[in-house]
């Protein structure tokens, strides 16, 4: 499972990093949008403390060992100790961290298409024009 969260991550983070560069290819040609880029910046980096906790769940995803349980002094010089093979549970939530940022994402995103189309229309017909100076 480790390793699918983590190709999954790699793939989310460099389409991210794609859109974060052809958004400012966007700016350069004269449409303004630096709000919605500096989100998708956000959520780049938000995927690379993904990438780092994926990591660390697929190593530690099974946690077992022997444990000493008891121990039991003989005399000064002799001591028995009673070991015991223990698993602990790892509770890698990585996968759905993901699918909520991914979420989030798109909600966000989704959000900024809607504010900024009532923006052109309102632009459109000449809700703005009151207050530029002529």
């Amino acid at each position: 499972m480790g390793l699918l969260t983590l190709v999954g991550l790699g793939i989310a983070s460099f389409l991210l990093i794609l859109l974060f560069f052809k958004l400012g290819e966007i700016r350069q040609s004269g449409s303004n949008h630096f709000l919605l880029q500096l989100l998708v910046l956000g959520f780049i980096l938000g995927t690379f403390i993904l990438i780092g906790k994926a990591t660390i769940d697929a190593e530690n995803s099974e946690f077992c060992s022997w444990n000493v349980v008891n121990s039991t002094e003989v005399d000064i010089n002799t001591s028995t100790y009673g070991y015991d093979y223990q698993c602990h549970t790892n509770t890698s939530s990585t996968g759905v961290t993901f699918y909520k940022m991914i979420t989030w994402f798109v909600r966000v995103v989704a959000t900024y298409i809607v504010l900024y189309f009532i923006y052109e229309i309102l632009n459109y017909f000449g809700a703005f024009k009151i207050f530029s100076k002529k």
